[in-house]
Protein backbone atom coordinates (compact mmCIF):
# COMPACT_ATOMS: atom_id res chain seq x y z
CA UNK A 1 0.00 0.00 0.00
CA UNK A 2 0.87 3.31 -0.88
CA UNK A 3 1.91 5.71 1.62
CA UNK A 4 -0.32 8.87 1.43
CA UNK A 5 2.41 12.19 1.95
CA UNK A 6 0.78 15.96 3.21
CA UNK A 7 1.22 18.37 0.48
CA UNK A 8 3.87 20.79 1.85
CA UNK A 9 3.16 24.00 -1.00
CA UNK A 10 1.41 24.92 -3.62
CA UNK A 11 2.53 25.96 -7.13
CA UNK A 12 0.47 28.68 -8.36
CA UNK A 13 -2.13 27.19 -10.34
CA UNK A 14 -2.51 24.91 -6.95
CA UNK A 15 -3.41 27.86 -4.78
CA UNK A 16 -5.46 29.55 -7.21
CA UNK A 17 -7.71 26.41 -7.02
CA UNK A 18 -7.55 26.09 -3.23
CA UNK A 19 -8.69 29.67 -3.29
CA UNK A 20 -10.90 29.24 -6.24
CA UNK A 21 -9.52 32.45 -7.90
CA UNK A 22 -8.43 32.74 -11.87
CA UNK A 23 -4.62 32.45 -12.46
CA UNK A 24 -4.34 35.66 -13.20
CA UNK A 25 -5.20 36.67 -9.90
CA UNK A 26 -3.18 34.09 -8.38
CA UNK A 27 0.36 35.64 -9.69
CA UNK A 28 -1.14 39.53 -9.21
CA UNK A 29 -1.43 37.89 -5.15
CA UNK A 30 2.71 36.38 -5.45
CA UNK A 31 3.38 40.02 -5.61
CA UNK A 32 1.79 41.38 -2.98
CA UNK A 33 4.15 42.52 -0.21
CA UNK A 34 3.16 40.01 2.90
CA UNK A 35 2.12 37.40 0.90
CA UNK A 36 3.76 33.59 1.61
CA UNK A 37 5.88 33.07 -1.29
CA UNK A 38 8.41 31.17 -1.51
CA UNK A 39 11.05 31.61 -4.77
CA UNK A 40 13.26 28.11 -5.53
CA UNK A 41 15.55 30.05 -8.62
CA UNK A 42 12.59 30.67 -11.22
CA UNK A 43 9.82 28.22 -9.45
CA UNK A 44 7.58 29.66 -7.51
CA UNK A 45 5.82 27.73 -4.31
CA UNK A 46 3.46 28.53 -1.70
CA UNK A 47 3.75 26.80 1.43
CA UNK A 48 0.29 25.81 2.56
CA UNK A 49 0.39 26.41 6.32
CA UNK A 50 1.21 30.03 5.67
CA UNK A 51 -1.36 30.81 3.09
CA UNK A 52 -3.97 29.27 5.65
CA UNK A 53 -2.31 31.36 7.80
CA UNK A 54 -2.53 34.49 5.54
CA UNK A 55 -5.91 33.23 4.50
CA UNK A 56 -7.23 33.66 8.30
CA UNK A 57 -5.59 36.84 9.11
CA UNK A 58 -7.27 38.18 6.10
CA UNK A 59 -10.87 37.30 7.64
CA UNK A 60 -9.58 39.15 11.25
CA UNK A 61 -9.90 42.14 8.94
CA UNK A 62 -12.77 42.37 6.51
Amino acid sequence: MKQQVNQLTYTVPEMAKALNIGKNKAYELVKTEGFPVIYIGSTIRIPVEALNRWVNDIDEFV
